[in-house]
C-alpha cells in the first residue's frame, strides 16, 4: 500500500468493505446495495454492499438527488469492473475506489468539481471518462484531466506498456501515476513544469523516461521505487525533492544538470549501484560528494598544479609575519576554488598567482628592542670618571647596536642588550691621588705623617706626594704638615 493513503485517511471506515457494512441510525440502503445518507434535501453516498459488476449510479434516491460520494464508499469492492457517476455529483471524498482491484472504467459526470485521490489501488483501471459538459474535468487518452487540460489529474492504473503526454500539460499532479505497475516507460512534454509529490511511486516496471525541456521541479518521492536504470535529467531543471528517486534499485546512471540548485535528503537512499553524472562544482558535485556517491563530471578539470605549487610554499607558522601580509596570504588561500572546468583554467592561474604574490610579499615583525632600551638607560651620562679602557668597552657595546632587525633576530638584538648591561657592570672609576696618602687609603693619617718623616731623614725613598709644600723636596715640614692634617688641625 503506497505513503498517500495514510497521508489523507485519517478516519477509519467502519463501513468501507463491501462484505460488511455497519449502517449508520441515519442511513439506509437500496436494494442494489447502495449505502446512503439524506441530509438537507440532498443524498451522500456512504458505502456498497452490492456485488454488481457495472454499476450505474442512480443521479436521484427517492425523490433526492445523489450530490456526494463520501470517502472511501465503495472501498474494495472487488465486484465492479465498470462505474458510471450521475450529472448530479459534485463532489467526492478521498479513496472513494481504493482497492476496487477490477475497475476497469469509470465514467464521470457533468457536475463533478471535487475528486481528489478517489482511484487509488485500482490496478485494473484502463480508462477515466468524462462528459463533455463538464466544466472542471476532461478525459484525454483515458486519463483524468483538469478541464484545459495543463494539469495531469489521475492516469488509469491498469494501462500497460508506454505513455506519452501531450504539449501543453504544465503539472502532474500528486500520486498521478502512483502504483501504475503495467507502464513501463513515458514521454513528457516540454511544456511540463513540475511533477507532483509521489507522481510515479512504486511505478515497478516503469524502466525509461524522458523528460521535456520546461521541467523545473521534482516533487519528494516522485519516483521512489521506479525500475528507472538511466536517467537524464533536463536543463533548466533547478529542485529535486526529498527521497525523489529512493529504493530505484536498478537505477545506475543520473544525469543532473548545472542549473538544479536544490536536492533534497535521502533522493538517492538505496539506489547502491548509483553515478551520479554531472558539472564541477555544481550542486550534483556537492551532493555526491557529501553522500559519497561517485562523481564523473560531463567537462574537463582544470589543472590546479600551480595552486598546489603556491600553497606548498606557505610556511607552516605564519607567527613571525605581520599581522596585515598574513591576512592577505589567508585572503589569497581562501580565494581558491576548487572543482572548476578546463574553461576556467584562467581563474585558476590567477588563483596561484594570488598565493604566490601573498607568500613573495610576507614581512617579518620587527626584533623587540626593549631590553636594548633599558640598558641603555643604564649607561652613565658621562664616562669621564671611569678609566679609559672600561669606559670605552661600554662606548663599544652601545655603538654595536644594530636596529631594524627581524624578529628571527630576536638573540642577536638580546645580545647587543646583554653586552651593554655588562660593559655597564665592569666600569671602574679614575682613583685620584690624595697628597699625603702614602699608604693609599684615601686618606691622610698618622701611619702617613711618619712616613713622610723616614722620606725626610732619609730613611724610604721619598714620593711625589709626599711633598706637602711643593718646596725643596721631602722635608721635616712636609711631616708636619701631614701629621696636622692627619690630627685634624688642619
Amino acid at each position: 500500500m503506497k505513503k498517500i493513503t495514510a497521508l489523507f485517511l485519517a478516519v477509519t471506515m467502519a463501513f468501507g468493505f463491501c462484505s460488511a457494512v455497519s449502517l449508520p441510525v441515519a442511513a439506509a440502503q437500496t436494494p442494489e446495495g447502495i449505502v446512503y445518507e439524506e441530509n438537507g434535501g440532498y443524498i451522500t453516498i456512504t458505502g456498497y454492499t452490492g456485488t454488481a459488476e457495472k454499476l450505474d449510479i442512480p443521479d436521484m434516491i427517492g425523490s433526492y438527488p445523489v450530490s456526494r460520494i463520501e470517502t472511501g464508499a465503495f472501498k474494495n469492492c472487488n465486484t465492479l469492473t465498470s462505474v458510471v457517476i450521475p450529472h448530479t455529483v459534485t463532489g467526492m471524498g478521498l479513496a472513494v475506489f481504493e482497492g476496487c482491484t477490477r475497475l476497469s472504467s469509470v465514467t464521470v459526470g457533468s457536475s463533478a468539481n471535487d475528486i481528489d485521490n478517489a482511484f487509488q489501488d485500482c490496478t485494473s483501471l484502463t480508462e477515466i471518462l468524462v462528459d463533455d459538459m463538464n466544466t472542471h474535468y476532461s478525459s484525454v487518452d483515458g486519463s483524468l484531466y483538469n478541464k484545459a487540460e495543463t494539469v495531469l489529474i489521475q492516469y488509469p492504473l491498469g494501462k500497460e506498456g508506454s505513455c506519452s503526454l501531450s504539449e501543453g500539460v504544465e503539472q502532474i499532479n500528486m500520486s498521478a501515476f502512483c502504483g501504475a505497475a503495467k507502464l513501463t516507460s513515458i514521454t513528457l512534454p516540454n511544456s511540463l513544469q513540475a511533477i507532483g509529490p509521489q507522481a510515479f511511486y512504486d511505478c515497478t516496471a516503469l524502466i525509461e523516461i524522458h523528460f521535456g525541456s520546461g521541467l523545473t521541479s521534482i516533487s519528494f518521492e516522485a519516483f521512489s521505487g521506479a525500475a528507472l536504470q538511466e536517467v537524464e535529467l533536463p536543463d533548466g531543471l533547478t529542485d529535486i525533492g526529498f527521497n525523489a528517486f529512493e529504493y530505484c534499485a536498478d537505477l545506475t546512471s543520473i544525469t543532473i544538470p548545472r542549473s538544479v540548485v536544490s536536492i533534497g535528503d535521502d533522493v538517492f537512499l538505496g539506489c547502491d549501484g548509483l553515478t551520479i553524472y554531472g558539472y564541477l562544482g555544481s550542486e550534483a558535485q556537492r551532493y555526491a560528494r557529501e553522500h559519497e556517491i561517485p562523481f564523473e563530471s560531463l567537462e574537463p578539470a582544470a589543472d590546479y598544479t600551480a595552486v598546489d605549487a603556491a600553497l606548498q610554499k606557505v610556511p607552516e607558522d605564519l607567527s613571525d609575519y605581520t599581522e596585515e601580509t598574513v591576512q592577505a596570504l589567508e585572503a589569497a588561500k581562501n580565494g581558491v576554488e576548487r572543482d572548476l572546468p578546463a574553461t576556467e583554467q584562467a581563474r585558476v592561474d590567477e588563483m596561484a598567482a594570488a598565493i604566490e604574490k601573498a607568500v613573495a610579499a610576507l614581512t617579518l615583525k620587527p626584533a623587540d628592542y626593549t631590553a636594548v632600551e633599558e640598558a641603555l638607560q643604564k649607561v652613565p651620562e658621562s664616562l669621564s670618571d671611569y678609566t679609559e679602557e672600561t669606559a670605552q668597552a661600554v662606548r663599544d657595546a652601545v655603538n654595536g647596536v644594530e636596529y631594524d632587525l627581524p624578529i628571527t633576530e630576536q638573540a642577536k638584538v638580546d645580545a647587543m642588550a646583554k653586552a651593554i648591561e655588562d660593559a655597564v657592570a665592569a666600569l671602574e672609576k679614575i682613583k685620584t691621588e690624595i697628597l699625603g696618602d702614602i699608604n693609599g687609603n684615601g686618606k691622610v693619617d698618622v701611619t702617613d705623617a711618619l712616613e713622610i718623616l723616614r722620606m725626610a731623614v732619609g730613611l724610604s725613598t721619598p714620593t711625589a706626594n709626599a711633598d706637602m709644600d711643593g718646596v725643596n723636596g721631602v722635608t721635616v715640614t712636609d711631616a708636619l704638615a701631614a701629621l696636622r692634617i692627619a690630627v685634624g688641625l688642619a
